[in-house]
């Protein structure tokens, strides 16, 4: 049976018109949000019948899975993840505000609040275990796992995307470790717990460099980046505000594909918001960029591996020293203070989103159980990041909790990164970023939406452990 395409649009636009209002803090319309699930998990269970549509719509049967865990799992943190004895100016700590909180909290506050929401977080193994179960049945009907569906659609392999993480996670740990120490001494932190390490990835790590960013204004800047290569950002919708439930973090969400692509972050501060801005409008650049006339399975079917690599491009710039000095005006030590930055940023992909990656390897691969997808999360974050995790955060981790392949993503994106800014320079110089024929070809390729294929051998760790100072030995 083949799909329809049209209905498939219609009803995925619309679904994504409500869950990214939910996403910034507004309300959505939550029986409407229902009925659109329901009837696209009816589009997606007539579509896997067709062997030529299945990984699409297991994948899409997956997500429809995952939006109805998602309204369980808000309810849930709602009620569960809430610390009355643990607040700043009156305001208890719930999971909406705890990454504002960790901004103002001491050590042993931040500590005490990490260690009380890991506890808390027992009440949710019934909601977590019960998603990758249900996932679980629903590949295996099929003979497959979100994990080989992901591999294959980037020109993969689960084993070679198991040693990929592995080699670097390796790689990146002592260097890492020594990159850590070096940070926390710039924001007079000692020791570093795991709660220390979730909240310099969610935004601490920024403070030290905000005065470079404090009076810039990051969306000129990214115009001005990005309209160099030839990109016009400007039909780009971007929010900005802060509300009390809007995701925490940053996001580009192509509610429709090419047209209607939107930016959301919530900032941390001004080194967060321009950072973060770089790579999502990196995102949105590709969404927006990808050709119209491709069927729906190449507009809307991209994993992590193919989107988190453009976006990582754009965010690189940031890295590139020649960029910083002509086009953002820094002098010698800024520019010496934000390369070192960016390698803080791959090390760490290289070692805690590494961790979390293997874990979902290994869990799909092994049929884990959740006690032992927790485990096993804690046994790698240790192992790389040197610092010691409870492994009943890994119900706490954004993509662990869901058994999600999206971690690989990132780490796979760092690679390709590195061998993608080697073939940048080789053909338009150091100042590729100020030559069109480079956007030109950037744009070339975020054309084919999810059928973009990057060359196997930008799978080798060799340059990636070149450009970030990790140790190439295995």
């Amino acid at each position: 049976m083949s799909m329809n395409e049209q209905r498939l649009e219609e009803l995925t636009v619309a679904l994504n018109r409500q869950l990214y209002t939910e996403s910034i803090g507004l309300l959505c319309d939550e029986q409407e949000l229902e009925r659109l699930t329901v009837e696209l998990e009816a589009e997606y269970r007539r579509a896997v019948i067709n062997p030529a549509n299945r990984a699409m719509a297991l994948d899409g049967l997956a997500d429809m899975l995952s939006t109805r865990w998602h309204q369980r799992w808000l309810d849930a943190v709602d009620s569960v993840l809430i610390a009355p004895n643990l607040a700043t100016g009156g305001e208890p700590a719930t999971w909406h505000n705890w990454k504002r909180l960790e901004q103002t909290l001491d050590a042993q506050a931040r500590r005490r609040l990490f260690a009380e929401f890991v506890s808390r977080s027992e009440q949710l193994i019934p909601l977590v275990e019960g998603r990758y179960l249900a996932l679980r049945q629903s590949y295996a009907e099929y003979d497959t796992t979100p994990l080989h569906i992901f591999a294959r659609r980037e020109g993969t392999t689960p084993e070679a995307m198991r040693a990929l993480v592995m080699d670097i996670g390796r790689a990146c740990r002592e260097p890492f470790q020594a990159a850590l120490q070096d940070l926390v001494s710039q924001i007079s932190w000692g020791e570093v717990t795991a709660a220390e390490l979730r909240a310099l990835y969610l935004n601490r790590m920024y403070e030290p460099l905000a005065p470079l960013f404090a009076r810039r204004d990051p969306l000129a800047d990214v115009r001005v980046a990005f309209s160099r290569l030839g990109f016009d950002i400007n039909r780009i919708a971007v929010d900005l505000q802060d509300r009390p439930k809007k995701y925490a973090g940053a996001f580009c969400f192509p509610v429709q594909i090419p047209g209607d692509v939107r930016i959301s972050v919530r900032p941390a501060s001004p080194h967060h918001l321009a950072d973060m801005l770089f790579h999502e409008f990196g995102h949105a650049v590709h969404f927006a960029g990808i050709d119209p006339t491709l069927p729906f399975a190449d507009r809307y079917w991209m994993h992590a591996g193919t989107h988190e690599t453009v976006a990582a491009l754009f965010e690189s710039l940031l890295g590139l020293p020649e960029f910083l000095s002509e086009t953002m005006w820094l002098n010698e030590p800024q520019v010496r203070q934000l390369v070192a930055f960016d390698r803080f940023k791959n090390l760490l992909t290289g070692t805690w989103l590494a961790a979390a990656g293997l874990t979902v390897c290994d869990a799909w691969m092994e049929q884990l159980l959740w006690s032992e997808i927790e485990q096993r999360y804690a046994r790698y974050c240790e192992q790389f990041t040197g610092v010691k995790i409870p492994a009943g955060f890994a119900r706490l981790d954004l993509y662990v909790s869901r058994v999600d392949a999206y971690p690989l993503g990132y780490v796979m994106a760092a690679v390709r990164v590195a061998h993608w800014l080697d073939d940048l320079r080789s053909d338009w110089g150091v100042r590729w970023w100020a030559d069109e024929r480079a956007g030109q070809d950037i744009r070339e390729r975020i054309r084919l939406g999810g059928a973009l294929k990057f060359r196997g051998e930008w799978l080798d760790p060799a340059p990636f452990a070149r450009h970030w100072g990790a140790s190439a030995d295995r």
